[in-house]
């Protein structure tokens, strides 16, 4: 009698072990597939982002392609069609007026899409992409140092290594170099150009100019 219930008391200890393994189990499996759906949310949401944020890169490339198409007067129709990474952006062109056109641009990258807009208009003036800006210091050049690129200032622009009265006059020297545009935005004494050449299809703007080639 005794051996039995020795026997019936190891079989229950028996079953309630497979009870707490069992049950063990089942939680730690809910546990990991909450964390795992969690985690997994979290990746799918990081990659739609990014894939949104490169289909808004890619509107951006399409809609600058045009612009500069544009602006360098290159041949271009009203809609085009770039790719990148087998991914595409598609810019359509519209013409308002003469002197005014929408790009609208949208980048699609596995159904994630961003659209952008821009709007082009012709205005008097110089077009100043990639400039240096000065103060109403101005720039003062002198051995031979140069500029590439286009030049923005409200002070004198004074190349030959001339400085205070001898570049508001004008005095001979030898010029310096600024390969873009050069423009001094001031009415004043100070708004002088002196002894700058510039190159290709770049001009000068300012209130005075002296001794200066203007290619």
């Amino acid at each position: 009698m005794k051996h039995k219930i020795n026997s019936l008391f190891a079989k229950k200890r028996g079953a309630a072990l497979i009870t707490a393994v069992m049950f063990f189990v089942i939680i730690s499996l809910v546990v990991v597939t909450g964390i795992s759906t969690s985690v997994f949310r979290d990746y799918v949401t990081v990659r739609e982002f990014e894939k949104s944020k490169g289909a808004y890169y890619l509107s951006e490339a399409g809609s600058e392609d045009a612009m500069y198409r544009i602006m360098n007067l290159d041949a271009i129709d009203a809609q085009e069609v770039i790719s990148l990474d087998g991914n595409k952006a598609t810019t359509t062109i519209t013409t308002i007026s003469a002197i005014k056109k929408t790009i609208g641009s949208i980048g699609d990258i596995l159904f994630n899409t961003r659209r952008v807009k821009s709007t082009l208009t012709v205005v008097s003036g110089a077009s100043f992409n990639y400039g240096v800006q000065a103060g109403d210091g101005g720039v003062y050049m002198s051995s031979t140092s140069s500029i590439t690129g286009n030049l923005y200032s409200t002070g004198p622009v004074c190349g030959g290594g001339k400085t205070g009265s001898n570049c508001l006059n004008g005095s001979s020297a030898t010029d310096n170099i600024v390969t873009g545009t050069v423009l001094v935005a001031t009415t004043t004494s100070n708004g002088v150009i002196t002894n700058i050449t510039n190159q290709g299809t770049a001009s000068m703007y300012a209130n005075k100019i002296y001794s200066s080639i203007i290619a």
